[in-house]
């Protein structure tokens, strides 16, 4: 059985798209530790405009179950949840922020198990 090249990265987009481009079999895995310190950064700061209770929900019910997502399917479901809710519809700078960052490279990050 033919092992699958690796990269371990706290997600840097250059470095993810420069590597999977150049290593058309690569396999990235995100750092969880490190996505989750960016997503936290994000959400204290004054200028995202997310109250503290908004970003307590938005961590525990819609955040952890993306990063904890096992498969493209269920991180596909838990994406739809939160493109749904009112404080990702009521904030252009959560989702710019989301967008850029994140989602645009959705396939890079299903846990791994």
């Amino acid at each position: 059985m033919k092992r699958e090249p690796l990269q371990k990265s706290s997600y840097v987009s250059s470095l993810v798209y420069t590597s999977l481009n150049f290593f058309t079999d690569l396999h990235v895995l995100l750092c969880d530790f490190h996505r989750l310190q960016a997503w936290n950064r994000f959400l204290v700061k004054t200028e995202s405009g997310i109250s503290k209770d908004d970003a307590v929900k938005l961590k525990t019910d819609y955040l952890t179950p993306l990063a904890d997502s096992r498969t493209q399917a269920e991180f596909e479901a838990n994406k739809q949840k939160l493109l749904q809710c009112d404080i990702w519809k009521g904030n252009v700078k959560l989702q710019q922020y989301f967008n850029q960052n994140w989602l645009s490279a959705a396939t890079c990050k299903v846990r791994s198990c």
